[in-house]
């Protein structure tokens, strides 16, 4: 990985700010979500800026000024604020604008997002 890339994300990390990352996955990098979402969670996981917590979210309360959520394996964790996202507005779209408006007219005709197939015509037919 270029140290430039590390350099510039770590630069853009906030001190008063931790984040925990939830998915249903147990790791945080699942197969099925955008290649370069998955690469800049690699980076921040690298980084040590986030922590990821596996499971399914099954109970959020207000608790003070933060929240206290429960994950069907029946974990209660406590966290300031919120954000719950199901995927409408990609990570990187919204977080580095600037990068989405090049990659995105490549991203589209990626083959995992193209539904032509990978192979051949007649491929199948030997």
């Amino acid at each position: 990985m270029p140290a430039a890339v590390d350099r510039g994300l770590r630069a853009r990390l906030r001190d008063d700010t931790r984040v925990t990352l939830n998915g249903p996955e147990r790791h945080p990098l699942a197969p099925r979500a955008d290649i370069l979402n998955r690469f800049l969670i690699s980076r921040l996981v690298a980084l040590d800026a986030i922590d990821y917590l596996p499971g399914k979210l099954v109970a959020i309360e207000s608790e003070g000024d933060g929240f206290r959520f429960e994950l069907d394996d029946g974990s209660r964790h406590r966290v300031d604020d919120v954000n719950i996202r199901h995927g409408t507005v990609p990570a990187l779209k919204s977080g580095f604008p600037e990068i989405w408006q090049r990659y995105h007219p490549k991203r589209v005709r990626l083959p995992h997002l193209v539904p032509e197939p990978s192979w051949p015509s007649g491929y199948f037919d030997r």
